[in-house]
């Protein structure tokens, strides 16, 4: 089985846990799609509502699969990338986690690690990177792969691209302020 069958898996059992089929459907005794898409098509275009209301009728063990860093070994996008995110937002899937970092002008922009050097283009920590610094850098392709066209997004266009379209799960890193970023989420009733 591969990841991408397994998480659209999960997200089919997490959609059709909650609800029964519309009234012009009839219950099929085929096995669901592993395509994912099948999994988005569920809101036929709605807005994500809250995830608590999403998920209120799962029993309180129950688990959410997120993908890391905004990505996955399958999609061969740069991990905590614009264009990531729009590949799991492409192929459905429900959650993704992000992780939130700060430059030296207290821009917020998506990167796991403190210093640049291993997944991107960059030298040196992040925290002490300038902004004409930070536009130049690009993300590698795959872990260790070649530096590739994507640069690091910042937190804004991230949130701006997944609002109504798939949860995200934020991991702060220490040079994120915190406060800054929960505003920004509020800002557009994202929380």
């Amino acid at each position: 089985m591969t990841l991408r069958a397994l998480i659209a898996g999960i997200s089919l059992c997490c959609v059709t846990a909650c609800t029964s089929p519309e009234p012009d459907q009839s219950p099929s005794s085929d096995t669901p799609s592993s395509d994912s898409r099948d999994v988005s098509a569920r809101l036929a275009g709605q807005p994500l509502p809250p995830i608590r209301q999403f998920l209120s009728c799962l029993p309180d063990e129950a688990a959410l699969v997120a993908a890391h860093r905004l990505t996955g070994d399958h999609l061969g996008e740069p991990e905590n990338s614009l264009s990531g995110l729009n590949a799991l937002i492409d192929r459905g899937f429900l959650m993704a986690e992000l992780d939130v970092a700060q430059i030296k002008d207290g821009t917020i922009i998506s990167f796991h690690d403190g210093v640049w050097e291993e997944k991107s283009s960059g030298q040196g920590p992040v925290v002490a990177t300038t902004p004409t610094e930070f536009q130049r850098i690009r993300l590698r392709e795959r872990e260790r792969g070649p530096i590739g066209g994507n640069p690091v997004p910042i937190l804004s266009d991230l949130l701006d691209a997944a609002k109504d379209k798939i949860y995200l799960e934020i991991d702060f890193k220490t040079s994120a302020q915190k406060a800054r970023v929960i505003e920004m989420i509020r800002q557009r009733n994202m929380q």
